[in-house]
Order: C-alpha cells, then sequence, then structure tokens
C-alpha cells in the first residue's frame, strides 16, 4: 500500500492492479512478462517505484519507515541491509551465537539458585529444560518489523538448532544489538509498536493462546490472553494502529478457514477487546492494514471480493436521562463482556465495574434506551441492548427496585428484513445504531458509495416468544453516515451525512439544515439553548465548532450536563458553560487558551465563564444528571470525580428552589460553599419557609455553624456574582438591610418555640450573639442565667444544664470578653460563674467582685464601668453623687466628656458652671475661639469670652460683651481699634470701616480700609455722608489710579508670557513629531534627560517604543509626604528647555495664566467704572481694550495649546495613572493635575461697559 494516498497495488496471475482509495478513479494493471514468484512487494515514496522480491533465495522483504532501508532475509538465514538504491550497508547471520552489543552484564545477584523457594523446596533451584511444543518445529518463516523511526528493527525466526523461535533486534546499519530471552510456543507474527516501547508476538501455550509483549532489549514484558483456544483459531499476523492505540489481530479459524478481525486496546494496565469482524469463507481476507494517510483510525481491509475503508473513533457509551432516576450508567465493551458501572451509585475504577454482563458472542455496540420518563414503559434510560458481531440484538431491562446496578435478559434478536436489500446478509456494514423511542431504533447501513438509514421496529421484545426486531424502512442517504445523535427534542433525531446535517422525524421525515461541521468530526451532540438547537462537534486537532463554526481549537472533550456545557481544554482546564444563549455568546468571544490563574493582569479574563483547573490530559467521561459530580478519566485510565463549582451553585439552587433544604446544606457543608447563599438565594422564599428549613436541619452544630457564618454581605453579588448574573441583573440597587439580625431573630423565635429547644440551646445562643448588635452577649448571658434558674427550681434532668450552655458560648467568645460583658451587667453571681469556668486567678476576681458589691448602687456601677473603660456610662452614675463631684470633673477633664457632662447637669447649677469653664479652657487650646467664647459666656467669665471672641474674629460678639461688661469709654475705644486692626490684618476691609465709622468715628481711616479692599464706590460714599470731600481726592483717587497701572502692567506681562510659552510649545510639538518618525536604538522620546531630574537612588529602565504606549519602564524612590510629592512635581514640571516634560510645564503655566486672566476680568468692571466717575474715559477705555485684546488672543490660540491630536505626550498623560514603577510616584498621583489637561472655561457674567 502506498504511504502517500493509500492507493492499493495488488500481484495476481502476472498483473499488478492499482486499486485507488478513492473511488473516483478507475482500476488499473500491469502485466509482468517474467514468470517469476514474488514473496514481497514495497511502495517507496522516494523513489516513487514499486520494490518487488522475487523467490530466488530471498523469503521476506521490508521497508523501512523512512524509505531509506531495504532490509531482505534469504532462506538460510541471512540478513541483507541495502539503502533504497541497492548498495549493501551488512549482511548479517541470523543464526550467530552472539547476543549482541548491548549485551548484559551480571554480576551474578538474583540468580534461581540463591533464590528462597518456600515449600517447593531446593529441587525448585535446579533450572529444568525447557520442553519445546512440535508444533513449532514446522514453522521456519522469517517476519521482519521495524520501530516507527527506523532506528532499529526486529527480525523473528526459528532456530535450526534449539527448534525455538526468537527474534533479534538490529540498528539501523544491520549490526545485531539484542537477541530475545528463551521462551516456548512463540509463532511467526511480529510487530513493533510504533511508540518504540514494545513488540508484540503470539504464543502458543498449552490450550491457550497470549499475546506477548517484548521489550526491545528482548525481556519478556508482559502478555494477555486471547478468548480462544489454540484448536479453534490461529493467529495469522497481529499489527498496530499508527498511533499504537490499537493493536489488531488476524485470527483464522480452524474448522472452516475463515477469518476474524480483533481490535484491542490497553486502558488502565488492561487489556480490552472493543471491536470483532467475522469474514466468511466465501469472500475471506486478502490483506489488513492501518491507514498512515488518513487524519483518523482508518483500518482498510481487502478480502477476495471487496476493499473496505473503516474509520473508528473513541466513544462513551453512556446513559442519556437527565433526571434524578437515570443512574449515568458507563458501558465498557471487554469481548464478549458488557461492563457497566453506575456513576450515581458509586465511582469504581476500570477494568472493575458493578456489573458484568457475560454474553456468547463478541459485542460491538452499546445502545442505551431514551428517557421514557413521563410514558408507562417497560424501558428507562437505564436498559440498554448490545450488537453481536454477527448483528444479533441482545436487550437488557433494567432493575429500577435494585440498590446497586441490577440487569435482567430479556431476549436476543436476529433482524428480520421486511424490505428488499441486497445487504441483508452484511456482518459488519451495520453501524451508528440509535434507539429513538420505545419501539423504534435508526441505524446505518454502508455500501459502496453511500449509507443507507435503516429503520428498525421493536415488536413485543420483552417476550421472547413473541418478540421481534424488524428493518421496515430504508431510506438513501447522498453519501456515509458519520454520526446519527438524539437531539433534545424526543421526536427528532440528527443525521450527519458527509459533514451535512439531517433531521429525522417521528412522521419519518428527513429535514436537512443548514449546518456544515467539519472533516473528521468524532463527536457530535445537539444543545437546546431555550429558544434553538445547537449542534456542538469535536472534531481533528481538538477543534471544537458550535453550529460548524469553529470556536477553539484546544478542546479535548466535551460531555452535555442537563444544565451544562462541559469542556477540557489542552490548557489543562475543565469549562463550565450553562445552556443558554447568552451564555453560549460568551463562549464565543471568549480565549479558551488563557488560565486565570496566570494571567491575572491579563486584558482578557473568564469573568463570564467558569473555569477550574484538572490533571494534565484529563477526558470527560460524564457529568451525573441532576448532580454536580463531573468523572474524568485520566491518560492512565483511572478515574477522577471532581465537582465544579458552577454545578455545585445549580444543583444548590434547586435544591433551595425546591425546599430541599437538607440535600442544599449537605452539598454547601462538603463543598464549603458560604452558607449565606441559603438566604441570598431567594429571601423571601427563605423567611416562608424557615420552620421548614429549621425542622430539615435539625443537628444543632449545622444550625450553628450557618448562623456563625452569617454576614450582612449579599454573596448573590459578591463571591458568587457570576454564577446569579441574571439575577443581578434584575435585582441591581437591592442591598440587604440587617440581613444577620433578621434572620438570627427569626431562627431563634422557630427554635424557642420547639418542643426539642432544650437541645438547640447552642444555635439559640448563636443566634442572640448575632442577632443583637450591641446588646448580643448581655442576651445570651441573660439566657444562661435563665438555665441557671430554671435548673434550680426542675424537678427532672431533660434540661441542659448551665455549664454546658455556657460551654456552647465559650465556643463563639472568648471568656474574658464573657466576663467584662456579665461584670458590666452588674450580674455579680453570673461574673462569679463565669470566671468559674476560666483561668482567672480566683486569689484576685473574688476579692474584687466582694469589694464591689460593699459600695452604694451608683457607686458601684461607677467603679464597674471605670474598670471596664465605660466612661460615658460611669459619668451618668458618678454625676447622681453630689458628694463626690470632684471625682465627677477629674473623669470629665481626663476622658473628654464635656459634652456629655454638660447634659447632665442643669444649666443653672453651679456644677454645669464649673464644667463650662473647663470646656472652655478645653476648646481654647484647641484653638477652637467661637466655641470656647459661648462656654466662658455661659460660665459666666465674660473677659474670657470675650478674649475668646476677639481670637475668632467675632467682632460683634466682642461689642456684645463689651457692653455687658460696662466698660469704660477709654477701655472701649482701644478694644475698638484693636478689632479694627485685626480686621485689616484680616483682610476685613468692609467690616473694619464699619468700626472705624460708627464706633470710632474715624471717617479717614474708613475710607482708607475700602480702599485697601477695592471697594470705591463705598468709600465714595461714605466721603460725600460725612461731608469730607477731600478724602475722594486725596485717598480715592490716588487708590484707583495706582490699581489701574498695576493692572495694565499686568495685563501687558501676562501677554508677552502667554505668547513666548505659547511659542515655545508649538516648538516642542515639531520636534516630537519628528522624533518619533525617527526612532533610534529603541529609545523612547521620555528616556531623554531623564536621568538629570531623578536622584541617586533612582534608576532607569529604558524600554522598546510600541505602538501601545511610548513609556519607559522608570523605578524610583516613593514620595509618601505631599510636600516631597509637590517638590518632586516642581522639579518634574520644569520650563527649562530640554526637560523631559518641558511641554507639560507649558501647558501648566499657560493654563495658569488664562485662569488668573478670568479673575482679573471680573475685577476689572469695578476699576472701569470709577475711572468714569473721575472722567477720565480715555484711561478707562484704555484698560478695558487691553484686556478685551489679551481675552481674544487667549479664545483665539486656546484651542491649539489643548489640541488632543497634538504630538505631546498630554493625550497618554490624561489617560495614564503613573504608578511606582513610573517616575517613582504614587499610584493615585499624575504628573499634572486632570483640570489642566482641558482648556480653562470663563464664566458668562457681563464685565464690558459699552459705551465707548
Amino acid at each position: 500500500m502506498s504511504s502517500i494516498n493509500d492507493d492499493f497495488y495488488i500481484l495476481l496471475n502476472r498483473r499488478l492492479y492499482k486499486i485507488p482509495l478513492d473511488y473516483g478513479n478507475d482500476i488499473t494493471f500491469f502485466d509482468i512478462d517474467q514468470n517469476v514468484e514474488f514473496i514481497g512487494l514495497e511502495y517507496c515514496n522516494l523513489t516513487q517505484n514499486i520494490y518487488a522480491a522475487c523467490n530466488h533465495d530471498l523469503h521476506c522483504m521490508k521497508l523501512s519507515p523512512d524509505h531509506e532501508i531495504i532490509v531482505l532475509v534469504t532462506t538460510n538465514g541471512t540478513i541483507i541491509t541495502l539503502v533504497y538504491t541497492f548498495e549493501t550497508i551488512s549482511m548479517v547471520d541470523l543464526y550467530e551465537p552472539d547476543f549482541g552489543e548491548k549485551q548484559f552484564v551480571t554480576v551474578g545477584w538474583g540468580k534461581k539458585e540463591t533464590q528462597f523457594h518456600g515449600s517447593e523446596g531446593k529441587k525448585a533451584a535446579v533450572v529444568q529444560p525447557m520442553k519445546i511444543s512440535q508444533e513449532e518445529l514446522n514453522n521456519e518463516s522469517y517476519r521482519v518489523t521495524w520501530r516507527e523511526d527506523g532506528s532499529l528493527f526486529a527480525v523473528g525466526f526459528l532456530h535450526h538448532e534449539n527448534k525455538m523461535r526468537r527474534f533479534k533486534v538490529f540498528n539501523r546499519e544491520g549490526v545485531l544489538q539484542y537477541t530475545s530471552e528463551l521462551v516456548d510456543g512463540l509463532e511467526e507474527s511480529l510487530s513493533w509498536k510504533p511508540s518504540g516501547s514494545l513488540i508484540a508476538t503470539t504464543q502458543n501455550l498449552l490450550n491457550k493462546l497470549v499475546v506477548v509483549l517484548f521489550e526491545k532489549n528482548g525481556l519478556k514484558h508482559r502478555e494477555f490472553l486471547l478468548p480462544f483456544k489454540p484448536t479453534e483459531f490461529r493467529v495469522k499476523d497481529l499489527f498496530w494502529s499508527p498511533d499504537s492505540e490499537v493493536l489488531t489481530i488476524w485470527c483464522i479459524m480452524q474448522e472452516d478457514s475463515s477469518s476474524l478481525l480483533q481490535l484491542w486496546t490497553e486502558n488502565n494496565c488492561h487489556w480490552y477487546l472493543k471491536q470483532t469482524v467475522r469474514f466468511p469463507k466465501d469472500n475471506a481476507l486478502l490483506h489488513a492494514t492501518w491507514s498512515t494517510v488518513s487524519l483518523s483510525k482508518k483500518l482498510i481491509i481487502l478480502t477476495s471480493k471487496e476493499l473496505i475503508e473503516c474509520d473508528y473513533n473513541w466513544c462513551v457509551n453512556h446513559s442519556r436521562g437527565k433526571s434524578l432516576y437515570d443512574k449515568s450508567v458507563i458501558g465498557v465493551i471487554d469481548g464478549n463482556k458488557l461492563l457497566l458501572t453506575g456513576l450515581r451509585i458509586g465511582i469504581v475504577p476500570p477494568p472493575m465495574a458493578h456489573k458484568t454482563l457475560e454474553m456468547f458472542e463478541s459485542i460491538n455496540a452499546i445502545v442505551f434506551a431514551p428517557d421514557m420518563e413521563h410514558e408507562h414503559t417497560w424501558i428507562d434510560s437505564n436498559t440498554l441492548f448490545c450488537v453481536s458481531d454477527s448483528n444479533k440484538l441482545m436487550f437488557y431491562k433494567h432493575v429500577p427496585d435494585s440498590l446497586l446496578l441490577a440487569y435482567k435478559h430479556i431476549g436476543s434478536y436476529n433482524l428480520k428484513w421486511n424490505v428488499p436489500t441486497e445487504f441483508e446478509n452484511s456482518l459488519y456494514n451495520m453501524h451508528h445504531f440509535l434507539w429513538f423511542d420505545v419501539n423504534k431504533i435508526l441505524c446505518s447501513l454502508s455500501t459502496s458509495r453511500h449509507s443507507l438509514l435503516c429503520v428498525l421496529y421493536l415488536n413485543k421484545v420483552d417476550d421472547q416468544t413473541q418478540g421481534e426486531v424488524t428493518v421496515r424502512e430504508i431510506y438513501t442517504m447522498g453519501g456515509l453516515i458519520q454520526h446519527i445523535v438524539p437531539s433534545p427534542d424526543s421526536r427528532e433525531a440528527y443525521i450527519l451525512v458527509e459533514n451535512s446535517g439531517i433531521v429525522y422525524t417521528k412522521e419519518s421525515t428527513l429535514v436537512p439544515i443548514n449546518v456544515k461541521l467539519p472533516d473528521y468530526t468524532y463527536q457530535m451532540e445537539v444543545i437546546n439553548t431555550g429558544t434553538k438547537d445547537i449542534v456542538v462537534s469535536l472534531s481533528h486537532r481538538n477543534c471544537f465548532s458550535i453550529n460548524g463554526r469553529q470556536t477553539a481549537n484546544n478542546v479535548t472533550s466535551f460531555f452535555v450536563h442537563s444544565e451544562f456545557l462541559l469542556l477540557t481544554t489542552l490548557q489543562h482546564t475543565l469549562i463550565c458553560v450553562k445552556i443558554n444563549d447568552k451564555d453560549f455568546e460568551e463562549l464565543i468571544r471568549h480565549d479558551l487558551t488563557i488560565k486565570p490563574w496566570e494571567n491575572l493582569n491579563s486584558e482578557k479574563s473568564f469573568t463570564d465563564l467558569n473555569v477550574r483547573r484538572v490533571e494534565r490530559g484529563s477526558q470527560l467521561i460524564a457529568a451525573i444528571p441532576r448532580n454536580s459530580k463531573t468523572v474524568l478519566q485520566m491518560p492512565r485510565g483511572n478515574l477522577e470525580c471532581v465537582q465544579p463549582r458552577a454545578l455545585d451553585l445549580y444543583i444548590i439552587g434547586y435544591y433551595l428552589d425546591n425546599c430541599n433544604y437538607l440535600a442544599a446544606f449537605d452539598v454547601m457543608r462538603r463543598q464549603r460553599i458560604n452558607l449565606n447563599l441559603i438566604y441570598d438565594h431567594d429571601p423571601k422564599k427563605f423567611v416562608e419557609n424557615a420552620e421548614n428549613f429549621v425542622e430539615q436541619v435539625s443537628k444543632p452544630s449545622w444550625l450553628s455553624l450557618l448562623l456563625s457564618e452569617l454576614g450582612d454581605e449579599d454573596v448573590t453579588t459578591t463571591i458568587y456574582a457570576n454564577y446569579y448574573k441574571k439575577t443581578n441583573q434584575a435585582n441591581s440597587g437591592k442591598v440587604t438591610v440587617h440581613k444577620v439580625e433578621l434572620v438570627s431573630d427569626l431562627l431563634r423565635r422557630i427554635m424557642e418555640s420547639k418542643s426539642t429547644a432544650n437541645h438547640l440551646i447552642q444555635p439559640i445562643l448563636i443566634s442572640l450573639v448575632k442577632g443583637k448588635r450591641k446588646q448580643g452577649l448581655e442576651s445570651a448571658l441573660i439566657k444562661v442565667k435563665e438555665i441557671k434558674e430554671l435548673e434550680r427550681s426542675a424537678t427532672s434532668t431533660k434540661y441542659i444544664t448551665p455549664d454546658e450552655a455556657l460551654k456552647y458560648l465559650l465556643y463563639i467568645v472568648d471568656v474574658n470578653v464573657l466576663f467584662d460583658t456579665a461584670l458590666g451587667m452588674y450580674d455579680f453571681d453570673l461574673t462569679m460563674f463565669i470566671a468559674s469556668k476560666s483561668q482567672k486567678d480566683p486569689k484576685e476576681y473574688i476579692p474584687f467582685l466582694n469589694d464591689m458589691k460593699k459600695l452604694n448602687e451608683n457607686y458601684m456601677r461607677y467603679s464597674v464601668d471605670l474598670h471596664l473603660k465605660r466612661y460615658e456610662s460611669a459619668l451618668e452614675h458618678i454625676a447622681k453623687e453630689s458628694n463626690r463631684f470632684n471625682e465627677c470633673i477629674n473623669l470629665i477633664r481626663n476622658h473628654d466628656l464635656y459634652t456629655k457632662a454638660l447634659k447632665l447637669f442643669e444649666k443653672e447649677s453651679e456644677q454645669y458652671k464649673k464644667i463650662a469653664k473647663f470646656y472652655g479652657e478645653f476648646l481654647l487650646k484647641k484653638q477652637r475661639y467661637q466655641e470656647a467664647g459661648i462656654m466662658f459666656h455661659r460660665s459666666g467669665d465674660l473677659r474670657k469670652a470675650m478674649n475668646a471672641c476677639k481670637l475668632a474674629g467675632s467682632w460683634q460678639d466682642v461689642i456684645i460683651l463689651s457692653m455687658q461688661m460696662k466698660l469704660s469709654v477709654t477701655e472701649k475705644h482701644a478694644l475698638y481699634k484693636d478689632l479694627a486692626n485685626r480686621l485689616k490684618n484680616d483682610k476685613r476691609y468692609e467690616e473694619a470701616a464699619d468700626i472705624l465709622i460708627n464706633y470710632l468715628e474715624d471717617v479717614e481711616e474708613a475710607v482708607i480700609a475700602l480702599c485697601s479692599g477695592k471697594q470705591w464706590k463705598d468709600a465714595v460714599r461714605i466721603a460725600h455722608d460725612k461731608e469730607s470731600l477731600n478724602l475722594i481726592e486725596s485717598r480715592v483717587r490716588s487708590s484707583v489710579y495706582e490699581h489701574a497701572d498695576h493692572v495694565m502692567s499686568q495685563i501687558e506681562k501676562n501677554r508677552q508670557d502667554f505668547e513666548r510659552h505659547k511659542s515655545r510649545l508649538a516648538i516642542i510639538r515639531v520636534n516630537i513629531s519628528e522624533s518619533n518618525e525617527i526612532i533610534c536604538d529603541n529609545e523612547s522620546v521620555y528616556d531623554r534627560g531623564i536621568s538629570d531630574i531623578f536622584s541617586d537612588t533612582s534608576s532607569v529602565a529604558s524600554s522598546t517604543l510600541s505602538q501601545k504606549s511610548k513609556f519607559s519602564n522608570l523605578s524610583g524612590k516613593s514620595y509618601r509626604s505631599s510636600k516631597n510629592r509637590r517638590k518632586h512635581e516642581r522639579k518634574l514640571l520644569s520650563l527649562k528647555e530640554g526637560s523631559a516634560f518641558e511641554d507639560l510645564a507649558l501647558i501648566q503655566a499657560l493654563y495658569q495664566i488664562v485662569t488668573n486672566t478670568y479673575k482679573e476680568r471680573d475685577e476689572l468692571h469695578a476699576l472701569v467704572q470709577m475711572l468714569l466717575y473721575f472722567a477720565d474715559d480715555d484711561y478707562a477705555e484704555k484698560v478695558q481694550n487691553s484686556m478685551e485684546q489679551f481675552l481674544r488672543l487667549i479664545e483665539r490660540k486656546k484651542f491649539e495649546i489643548w489640541d488632543k491630536s497634538a504630538p505631546s505626550s498630554l493625550t497618554e498623560m490624561e489617560s495614564a495613572e503613573l504608578s511606582t514603577d513610573l517616575l517613582g510616584l504614587s499610584a493615585s498621583y499624575k504628573i499634572i493635575e486632570p483640570s489642566v489637561t482641558s482648556p480653562p472655561v470663563a464664566n458668562s457674567t457681563s464685565w464690558k461697559l459699552n459705551i465707548f
């Protein structure tokens, strides 16, 4: 066979036939003139020629896998190694006694003579001569097999002298490496596993045939038994599939010379017979081989009548039910045995199983019944039938009442054909069985160019005497059927024909659908997302497709759970996708190659998908319906069960919706799910069924666990937000208020009303602690006290003891906290009881408590509160003791309890005034002068009150207090003058002028104060009012013109700075634009000069300029204080030419100029009015025009300065928050304030006078 295109070459009657694998090409032949006998044909890819070995002293020929070396074996046992151009490399005598170059080295350890043989005695230490079977003597053929990499080959032969079959291993140059150990009964078949690990052959033992596996060094590795005796069959050949997964054994029946092909696979150290193909004598098997070209497992079979291609895929045979009654049964074929495991019952590692069904024929297929939960019938989803190698259907009924897995055989049936077809007697052409409904089975019948869809009808198959299976309908397909799978709708089934989808309906109609799946699709399922059916498939190279559209190329397996689609990936992850339209859209958008735990900072995330790690190479076997258990098979074959969080939460939600709180709590406890979910899942339902919850979850420890874990956080919006996306969207804005208090009080009331409340003391106490935020511990201790009193009065012993109740409380609260709480309740008996359960020294707490008992009520409580540092409560009690006011004052002053103390005394009392005085002194030290003045006033100390108000700047209060103090005229004048000076220093010129006019009657000083505050109109008003017109010329006019000159000079200075900074900014932007076009040495523009502005401890790491950002990765020290940060900012934003961030510094300077100009513009209105008052229209117009021209310049250039598209660092700096990795700044700090990145906006107030 050609390893290029799988074309077959057959030599028959001096004619060489070429049979193309493509049906579209015709068979060609070539005549051979010479009348010679050929013993072997090989196709060479290098020369594209056929090499034929003639029967002239040659026995066999084998070409290496790389087609470069030819191995010939002569009839006298000489091995000739040639290159494909017929140049001899070596010639070796096969019968030489040498072991080979890799001869074992031994020092005698482990000899049979030195080993202990137990009851067998010393005779067993003598090596017995090996008995040689007589049947082996007649077999003198040679066999050559190559390792897949072409570095070694093995030659099997029968030794002439000892008459035992062995094999020798040679390297590529024909040099002997190893010789196999002596094993009696070896047969001529020999095949090297492509993976290179083992060499397979068969061994004929007494009454049994075994397949023996040797290592390359010739030592026997292991063996497995074939399911027949040597008298029944003989093995003609065996060979491996290219991927080393399947061992194919060709057997000949001794009785009628019919052929048999068996396909064996190994898993978990056990060999399984998976498929058996029978060939009758009239259609004898001539040759079989595996394709090395096909991407699938393709077995090519040549018989005397036909050339057959068989494509094989791995599949998991499992029950199809989605309800709780489905036991998630997995069926495994092992020859004539069916191994059944119910994963819902328990997980049994293969090759063990819950139930083994043994039959009389080999099994080729397992088919489970559909889910008939809502129909009254004898089948359920666990019922099954098997298809034997003779196309016999064997039905097994599930026994539902059994605790374990039990089945009953109800009948075996041959097919009856009610439709004429030439394939009625075909044995291996029927595949893809699907139990469609109760009485109908679909399957495919393959022909040469297309498939037939056969519909099998079941008639009373549960009764062996009357039952029959009949083929009544046949539909011709347009190609070969690849898959027949069930639909979520029980009235439909999906058929894949040449990668195109067809729907078969219950009315026996075929409807094509617009779905085209990829080539080599080996798994296909149909899912209903609520609105439509979706075809999901897995094809060659791990390509996962949805409706034929590839969405991922790293999916190794998938399984459809009752509510989820589960996927495993090459990144060793398990992905759970809820079966709905939204989640499937998320699945299509996400990159499934990302590992969230390794890409925490990645832009791509799995926030909408549920991902967890699994062991390398894990494959999905099944996910139990209505359960979270998911079973995976490891590469070595063992099973592992995981419970993905998404499935756990779905199952918990299912239980909670059905008020099955016990099952939900058990799952949450086992899987460590936050117990707040019991309430947060559906608060209203939980409140309505809280009594039912307590009835089901009746264990005190479980109730205590729930109460201990309660928190006000809504876990459906935090921890499990991804699993409650729809609920969160519907309830957005919902806040859980006092959930802990609500649930604790609710459960406590229910528990206390129960007859078993005495046994629920622990959760009741916890609910008291959790439920009442402030008095929780006190309420719990009161409960303990009630139990203690109840114990004294009770006659029976059915009540829980106070010691046990206190022990429960000590589990959640520290004993010292309980002691302090009981002491704070002023209950010394309870305090003594708690102290006795602690590690406290009785010599300390007993005298302390006795001393407290001797005190009067108020002073005792004061002392206790003072001991517990509850100072406000202590103040309330000591305030009631009038003879202990000094202690009260000391408590107030030591702990700043002035506000509380003022509320405890009458305002007219001496105690109140004394406290107010101390409070005023306290406030004075804190520089809270206004409040201090009020307190001094209440204490009656008016002078201190006046001084405090003077410091506070409250001149009105100072004047009022001076009136109340009845000061002399001289004292008042000095006081008023001091007030005026203070106000002028604080730039409160109008208020200072008010005092100067009304109380000091100093008009000139008042006018001067108003002119200083630019209140010229008020100054003119007062001058006219007091008839001091000379002050207008001498004071007001000079002030106006002095300020006008300052404004003109400031406008000119700002204009010059504005134009200079604007021009410099334009030059810098041109330079940045040019440098971006020519990037040299991978240096960012920010690397230039950066080192000049950093300290010695800073370090700069340059980075390659990318399209995403121009920033270099810089690191330096952090500037935690605001002073250092501002200093560092000034260093960075320097206007010095050539500095790294000069463009940003210029923008900040321009921003400041524009902002100041807008403020001066608003003040200009009053100045222009005063110039007009003095009839200086020219100067007024000049000032106004200067400001107006400058403002027009700003508005004209403003958008050029703050141009977002300009080649400046401004664009990046607006969006990039510089962390400690950049410029040594804190994470929340930016080089320039966000407001500076946009142009200032002027308010819309009118400032111009339109009279010029």
